[in-house]
């Protein structure tokens, strides 16, 4: 199965709403139910996405779409360093067959190399979803807290979602002044004002675009370690 990693387009939405219809369906994945899948919805995550976040999907040689994900950064400007509430989805004839890994991979990648004003990509994972849940720390992301009670499902029984946290390697504070200020207003220009922050990303040095190309190979880098490029990957499984 050849699979293509790509950026996504208007003529999408049509066949995302029934992907994310069928998992909706599956139960145990997403949050929101098979109704709450509206075209609004999924416009409204779209165009968050392309305009300040990222957005992948896993197409087959006939173009259909057998996987996605996404994230965008709040309105609020204390988080704008941020990728929240990350969503990923697997369309359920493909799930446990690397495409999640696949989706991942190109994703976390693209952060790094294109998106160094990013910090952080937050996402939930529910407490008892074990496998999902070794899945998201094996790409290294952290547990930062169990949210008691915080899902109340269909069947009006509660679920405890756990918090988990990716830190860019990448991270540069410059790129992301430049991002939300822009060329022409505020910058942080100040070197000490630099060594004041503590890093966002654990056990590497702050700042330093060197050491995130020395990174040890994860899914979807190099053997080098450096990032490969999106948007159009052919895979191969």
């Amino acid at each position: 199965m050849r699979i293509q990693i790509v950026s996504p387009d208007k003529q999408d939405l049509q066949k995302l709403q029934t992907l994310y219809k069928l998992v909706a369906i599956q139960g145990n994945g997403i949050i929101r139910n098979e109704k709450e899948i509206t075209q609004d919805y999924i416009k409204g995550f779209m165009e968050k996405s392309l305009k300040d976040g990222l957005m992948l999907l896993a197409k087959k040689e006939d173009s259909s779409i057998i996987g996605e994900i996404h994230a965008y950064p709040s309105d609020i400007f204390a988080f704008r360093h941020i990728l929240s509430d990350l969503t990923i989805v697997v369309h359920p004839d493909y799930q446990g067959r690397g495409v999640g890994r696949k989706l991942f991979g190109q994703f976390l990648n693209a952060v790094k190399e294109h998106h160094r004003h990013i910090c952080r990509i937050e996402l939930y994972v529910r407490a008892h979803n074990h496998k999902v849940h070794a899945f998201y720390k094996s790409l290294g992301f952290a547990d930062e807290g169990h949210h008691e009670n915080k899902i109340l499902t269909g069947e009006l029984t509660f679920e405890t979602p756990i918090h988990m946290a990716w830190f860019n390697p990448c991270f540069d504070l410059h790129k992301w002044s430049k991002q939300n200020f822009g060329h022409s207003e505020k910058k942080i220009t100040s070197k000490k004002r630099l060594t004041n922050h503590k890093p966002c990303f654990r056990n590497q040095p702050f700042n330093s675009f060197a050491s995130c190309a020395r990174t040890t190979t994860r899914p979807g880098l190099t053997r080098t370690g450096h990032a490969m490029k999106v948007p159009k990957k052919t895979i191969t499984t």
